[in-house]
């Protein structure tokens, strides 16, 4: 759990954009882990989970990246059948801990080790509320379950929840 911690914290310390400017040139979801961590720079939840995953395997640490979505933001866009570009999701990862003998949710964008609250969902407080999200994606990273671009993702969530095609079961 404490190297968990550390890095997490190191992360948090030591992936921050100097400027609007910088964070403007990466593309979300098209830089590897290594790629984020040598450029010193995360525009965000997907960059700092992914950097995050990849130094808890480099110290033997079972680590996921696990992405989740907001189900409002899944059930307005089926009720309107009508993409919503403000994607609302976050990523977590899940870390296998062997003094708990359990998986816990770690967030390495809030830098703290939480968990999914009692209907399985994982929560984020955020604009003064808590938010729910519901797991949308989990593996390796988001390469590794076929999604490697803001397209490929909008692409998925059109297929699987039926938005844009008229054919909702």
């Amino acid at each position: 759990e404490e190297t968990v911690k550390n890095i997490m914290d190191w992360v948090r310390r030591n992936l921050r954009c100097s400027s609007d400017d910088e964070r403007g040139q990466y593309q979300k979801r098209e830089r590897t882990s290594h790629q984020i961590i040598e450029s010193r720079c995360a525009t965000g939840c997907t960059d700092y989970t992914l950097a995050f995953v990849a130094l808890a395997r480099s110290k033997g640490i079972s680590a996921t990246v696990t992405e989740a979505i907001r189900e409002k933001w899944i059930a307005e866009m089926v009720w309107s059948n009508e993409w919503n570009p403000e994607i609302e999701g976050h990523f977590y990862s899940e870390v296998f801990l062997p003094e708990m003998s359990a998986w816990v949710v770690a967030d390495p964008t809030s830098n703290k080790l939480t968990k999914r609250d009692d209907h399985g969902y994982y929560t984020l407080k955020r604009e003064g509320s808590l938010r729910r999200y519901m797991l949308f994606e989990r593996g390796l990273d988001t390469w590794d379950y076929g999604i490697s671009t803001i397209e490929e993702l909008a692409d998925v969530v059109r297929k699987r929840f039926y938005v844009e095609r008229g054919d909702q079961p």
